[in-house]
């Protein structure tokens, strides 16, 4: 079992045996990539793991984020950078892995050109044991995209021409064949599923319905034309497909309605999710990782009011056996309720919202509106221990899945487009009203990482609502500043791009300019690590409002990153929350 930990304040994988003989016994291992946030893990082969890295550099006097991939062979301790050589900042790309045994990766980079920017991608084969490369894509004009099928064939590429964003794209059948250009629809957009599968009389892929849903479709594998669709979802995304060991078929696919669902498409994998979900009584149990002999499991079970843990279920046997705890201190212990709402917003639009309800309280109740992060992202009923606590300090916490939030079809993003600072600002002061005689209107506060943070300090500068406080974690204050940094960090967005060309979608929008207007007690929090957000971003608002004789508290915390990763931090934080909400707006 591979996972991610922190000891110390510093990060590092734990590599578990999940054996009876093994696990629970102390013997797992932890591996230290460096002094680096660990973003992503898999393994490659048994004795080989593959792993992305984050972490901030000074390049040319910029503060830039940097991604890599290491291999990390477990038995030893070797770690191996991939790649080494001319990599651009953002260079952790895993395309695939080898199937026959071998610890062989490809990593799909850009290498730097002149001054940060960088040009199309290639992809590098490396042997993580012998450490033998090789390119086996080399870069294209205009491709920023390669997608790869099971047997390590590059198979189709996606960008953009010269002319702003128009999208590009080419595509072959199989190794050693001459790429083709796909046909452009009449709109001049080449109109490209996302590529899930590549089976072997088939492409799987993900595309929008015609009610705008992301559905799961059969393309043919000569023409990559849509044929059939296979799987929908009414009302909702289908965010993903899930595929056996060997990458050829698939076994289901996952959806987030109001919380995440596992729907299993293969017999095998719906019996076993039978099975399992009759043998746990009420929580929510969620099939992870399966073995290639689909005959062991690992299974997380909870809920939203319980953190829940992990357990190891064996066919054979029949059993399902407790691994480990989430949170050892509160296990499986039903905390504050959980559930969804729907409201409509001032222009009309539905909105869905999470609500956590203190248990036991009732009549008028103080209230947080918790903005979540992105913005491209989303609130579910899942096991948030910031909502659990301040459930248990005795708030109402409200978290509006806000225009533009993913997983409501494509109309519902679009109305987001260009609502940053206002309409989806809107959505989060109309769930106020949206709540009724449950909350004292008189005792609100809004509060959010990331985006969330920006929201809350937008909501201290604009005063459309009469919020008491606002609180934000690694929040942007700077919307300029912060997209030039997601420009050259991230190696373009073109959703951010979009918007950057056109400036008045963003004067005035910027909390940072507007100091003098903040109405309301504004806390600020930000790690000094935070690979997301620059601490700037909180270190200059709080600068500007206490020139500006606003009421404002800063806390930096060291060593923190914009994730929470460490415990710690999580704990400072809340201590800081919790001294700031008693002060200005005591349960």
């Amino acid at each position: 079992m591979l996972g991610r930990t922190a000891v110390g304040g510093r990060q590092y994988l734990a590599v578990t045996p999940v054996s009876d003989e093994g696990f629970g016994t102390g013997q797992h291992k932890l591996i230290s990539p460096g002094n680096v946030h660990i973003s992503w893990w898999r393994w490659v082969k048994d004795d080989w793991i593959v792993v992305g890295t984050e972490q901030h550099t000074e390049s040319r006097a910029r503060n830039i984020l940097v991604t890599r991939a290491l291999g990390i062979r477990p038995s030893t301790g070797e770690i191996v950078m991939i790649p080494v050589r001319d990599a651009h900042a953002r260079s952790d790309r895993l395309v695939w892995m080898a199937k026959d045994g071998t610890p062989r990766v490809a990593i799909s980079y850009s290498s730097v050109g002149a001054g940060l920017m960088s040009g199309p991608p290639k992809i590098e084969e490396m042997n993580l044991e012998t450490k033998e490369r090789k390119i086996v894509q080399f870069p294209t004009t205009g491709m920023r995209v390669w997608h790869v099928d099971a047997d390590q064939v590059v198979r189709l590429g996606f960008g953009s021409k010269s002319a702003p964003y128009r999208q590009t794209a080419m595509y072959r059948e199989r190794d050693r064949q001459v790429y083709r250009d796909l046909e452009e629809g009449s709109d001049g957009i080449v109109h490209l599923p996302i590529p899930e599968l590549f089976t072997k009389d088939a492409v799987i892929g993900l595309d929008d319905n015609a009610s705008g849903f992301r559905s799961i479709y059969r393309y043919d594998p000569a023409t990559l034309k849509r044929g059939a669709q296979l799987h929908t979802v009414d009302g909702y995304d289908i965010d993903s497909v899930i595929k056996d060991d060997t990458e050829r078929e698939m076994l289901g696919y996952r959806v987030m309605r109001d919380r995440l669902e596992h729907h299993w498409t293969d017999p095998a994998m719906v019996a076993m999710q039978k099975t399992v979900s009759a043998a746990v009584r009420g929580a929510q149990a969620d099939i992870v990782s399966v073995s290639r002999d689909k005959t062991r499991a690992i299974v997380r079970v909870g809920g939203a009011d319980a953190p829940g843990g992990w357990f190891r279920y064996d066919k054979d046997g029949d059993s399902l056996v407790h691994l480990t705890d989430d949170n050892a201190m509160i296990g499986f212990k039903r905390l504050h309720p959980v559930k969804t709402i729907r409201y409509k917003a001032r222009d009309g639009l539905e909105i869905s919202a999470v609500v956590t309800a203190p248990r036991g309280r009732s009549g008028k109740l103080p209230m947080v509106v918790l903005a979540h992060d992105g913005p491209y992202a989303r609130a579910s009923e899942r096991w948030d221990w910031w909502a659990q606590f301040l459930a248990d300090r005795g708030y109402l916490v409200v978290q509006p899945n806000y225009r533009g939030s993913t997983g409501f079809g494509a109309a519902f993003m679009r109305k987001g487009e260009r609502a940053w600072g206002r309409a989806m600002q809107d959505d989060l002061d109309d769930a106020v009203g949206a709540m009724g005689a449950q909350v004292d209107p008189a005792r609100v506060c809004i509060a959010g990482i990331g985006y969330g943070g920006y929201s809350a300090m937008r909501a201290a500068q604009r005063g459309a609502f009469n919020y008491r406080c606002a609180i934000s974690y690694g929040g942007i204050s700077d919307l300029d500043a912060h997209l030039r940094y997601r420009m050259i960090t991230l190696g373009g967005d073109v959703r951010l791009a979009r918007w950057r060309n056109t400036p008045a979608d963003v004067l005035g929008l910027s909390p940072v300019d507007g100091a003098k207007s903040f109405s309301i007690p504004m806390l600020l929090v930000h790690g000094d690590m935070d690979l997301t957000a620059l601490p700037d971003q909180s270190r200059t608002m709080a600068e500007k409002l206490k020139a500006a004789g606003k009421p404002v508290t800063y806390v930096p915390l060291a060593g923190a990153d914009g994730h929470f990763s460490r415990s710690q931090d999580r704990l400072a934080f809340l201590k800081a929350l919790e001294a700031f909400l008693a002060e200005h707006n005591p349960a």
